[in-house]
C-alpha cells in the first residue's frame, strides 16, 4: 500500500513562496514598549534592548534544538512577536529595584525562554501532524464482527 496517498505531497515536495508580504521587523522604540504604562527604568532599557533581544533569539534558538534533541532547527523568530512576549512578562515579573539589574534581567530571560520555546515545540509537532494528515488519506474500518450468538445455530429437521 503506497504510503503517500493523499490529495497533496507535502512530505516531499516542499515550496517555498510566500502567502503574504511580512513587514519589516522595525518596532517602535524600545523605550515606547513600556512608557506608555510605566516609567523607563534601566531595568526595562537593558532588558528591551536590541542587544538582549539577540541573546533572546540564540537562546530560543538553543533551547529547542537541545529538547528536540537536535531534530528541530528553527530559524529566527519574529522580533515583533518576542517583545509582544518580552513586555508581557517584564510587566508581570519585573521588581524594578535599582540594585542587582544584571540577575533581574537573567530572570526574566529565563521565563521569556521558558515560555516561548514550549509554544514553538508545540506548534512545530502540530504543523509535523498537519502535513502528515495531509499527504496520506484515512484507511478506512474494517467490517464489523459478529460478536452475538444469534443466528447461528440450526433447528434439527425432525420427522413426524
Amino acid at each position: 500500500m503506497d504510503f503517500l496517498n493523499g490529495r497533496v505531497n507535502a512530505i516531499s515536495e516542499v515550496f517555498n513562496y510566500n502567502l503574504k508580504t511580512t513587514p519589516e521587523n522595525n518596532t517602535e522604540n524600545n523605550t515606547n514598549l513600556v512608557s506608555r504604562n510605566l516609567n523607563c527604568t534601566d531595568l526595562s532599557a537593558i532588558f528591551l534592548s536590541d542587544k538582549n533581544v539577540e541573546l533572546l533569539q540564540l537562546g530560543i534558538r538553543n533551547k529547542v534544538l537541545n529538547l528536540s534533541n537536535g531534530k528541530y532547527n528553527i530559524g529566527r523568530q519574529s522580533d515583533i512577536d518576542l517583545k509582544i512576549v518580552m513586555r508581557s512578562i517584564y510587566f508581570q515579573y519585573g521588581k524594578n529595584v535599582s540594585s542587582n539589574v544584571r540577575a533581574q534581567v537573567l530572570d526574566l530571560n529565563t521565563r521569556v525562554i521558558d515560555w516561548c520555546v514550549p509554544e514553538i515545540i508545540s506548534n512545530i509537532k502540530q504543523s509535523d501532524k498537519y502535513i502528515m494528515d495531509i499527504s496520506t488519506l484515512p484507511v478506512p474500518l474494517d467490517r464489523p464482527n459478529l460478536t452475538t450468538q444469534k443466528g447461528l445455530r440450526t433447528l434439527e429437521i425432525m420427522k413426524m
